[in-house]
């Protein structure tokens, strides 16, 4: 009865061993290709476990048992490699999940030999190991589910190194409670320190991963947050450089007005009219920068909207801007709502055929009873639904929407992707005080 019983609950965690490490990688990374001997290696990899099982819980342990136990682990390895594109994320995610794993069944272990009782220690530890990814589970698929995408684009803002250094900590300390399960047996003062130090360094590790995590994100925030100020006074400054050189085109038009009239009324005196023509077209205002002026009624979209449609110039295309921006908004709000909307739609806009395709980008203010409407549209590119970005910088790139909904929700706003194909329709409602 106790084989059968063992045999059932290896079985069903070493199930739950794919799933969850299946659903963290999905949870982190996204949809992923399902293999087609996908059923065929699940099924060879649990009778491999479970026949290691069966010689570990009947102290019949024989090479038998060792090389069943290998093919087993060597399996799930290959189940969750062919079953994701993300192949390094999926082994990393297995490795930490195994580890963790192995920490909960050493303790509990440790604690059922030391104070002597009468049960089976590896079948307690499996049971337990059992209950805690049946937990897992649950959260996974009714909690974490939920902030998926949140949770990815934070994955993607954290560097390697950090996730190398976590492994490492994680695999000795994997090691440590081996140890302590197979040695620290007896039953006095310095066993039962020891071990109760490491069920408490155990949370303590998982607070301290939790905090350094925290800080990458803080510190990438805050970088972005800079990068994005730096950027506002870089467009304001060749705003103001813009309307300086129109204003240096306007007083040398006027210094000459009057000299160019009485030359055109000469020539329209002497009935020479395509000279006329001619002469005025010549002598006409430099309207290159007063045509990509927009006055939208808040200076820092206009300088944006401005700098951003000359780099829509150089692939032929335009920012069309209709409507009223509010200038009650904090300059780093409004910027990094206009900085990240636009990069995405020229982003998504050079993809375009530049022959057949609409390239120019609709921007358009609505403002009515203390309520902003900002809509950016564009033709997508992208017939299906989100997109990752395809900037070569992916830890700095890729959060356009994530940091304009922060912002929006940190306004009491609302930011709402009403249309994603054949145009990417945005639109951001904020309140204006």
């Amino acid at each position: 009865m106790m084989t059968i019983l063992y045999l059932i609950v290896i079985l069903s965690l070493d199930f739950f061993y794919y799933i969850n490490a299946n659903e963290l990688v999905m949870l982190a990374k996204g949809d992923s290709p399902k293999s087609k001997w996908l059923s065929c290696l699940i099924i060879l990899q649990l009778i491999c476990y479970g026949i290691s099982g069966l010689g570990r819980i009947t102290s019949n342990v024989t090479p038998l048992t060792f090389i069943t136990l290998f093919i087993a682990y060597f399996l799930l390895f290959l189940i969750m490699i062919l079953n994701h594109n993300k192949k390094l994320a999926a082994i990393y995610c297995l490795i930490v999940f195994l580890s963790l794993d192995s920490m909960c069944q050493s303790i509990v272990g440790a604690l059922v030999k030391y104070f002597d009782l009468k049960v089976n220690t590896i079948l307690v530890a499996k049971i337990t190991s059992l209950q805690i990814n049946i937990l897992l589970f649950i959260l996974i698929q009714f909690v974490f589910s939920s902030k998926s995408h949140r949770l990815k684009k934070s994955i993607e803002m954290i560097p390697s190194k950090i996730y190398i250094l976590v492994l490492m900590c994680l695999l000795v300390f994997s090691e440590l409670c081996a140890g302590i399960q197979n040695n620290y047996t007896q039953r006095n003062t310095s066993n039962l320190i020891i071990i109760i130090s490491i069920i408490f360094i155990c949370p303590a590790l998982f607070v301290m991963t939790s905090l350094l995590f925290s800080n990458c994100l803080s510190k990438q925030f805050y970088k972005n947050k800079i990068s994005t100020m730096n950027k506002q006074i870089e467009i304001q400054l060749r705003h103001y450089d813009k309307l300086n050189k129109y204003s240096k085109e306007l007083r040398e038009f006027r210094h000459d007005y009057k000299n160019h009239i009485h030359c055109i009324n000469s020539l329209l005196k002497a009935n020479q009219i395509e000279m006329a023509k001619k002469y005025l077209s010549q002598i006409s205002f430099n309207r290159s920068v007063q045509d990509e002026m927009y006055h939208s009624g808040n200076l820092i979209v206009d300088s944006i909207l401005s700098d951003k449609n000359d780099v829509l110039n150089e692939i032929g295309g335009e920012i069309i801007f209709k409507g009223k921006i509010s200038d009650q908004f904090r300059p780093i709000d409004i910027s990094t709502i206009f900085f990240n909307a636009l990069d995405n739609a020229i982003e998504a806009v050079e993809k375009l055929d530049k022959k057949n395709d609409d390239i120019n980008i609709e921007v358009t203010g609505i403002l009515i009873n203390n309520m902003q409407n900002i809509i950016i549209s564009n033709t997508s590119p992208y017939p299906h639904n989100y997109r990752k970005t395809s900037k070569p910088d992916k830890i700095n790139h890729g959060f356009g929407l994530t940091n304009i909904n922060r912002t929006v929700t940190g306004l009491n706003g609302e930011m709402i992707i009403s249309q994603q194909y054949p145009k990417f329709v945005l639109e951001v409602f904020l309140p204006v005080n």
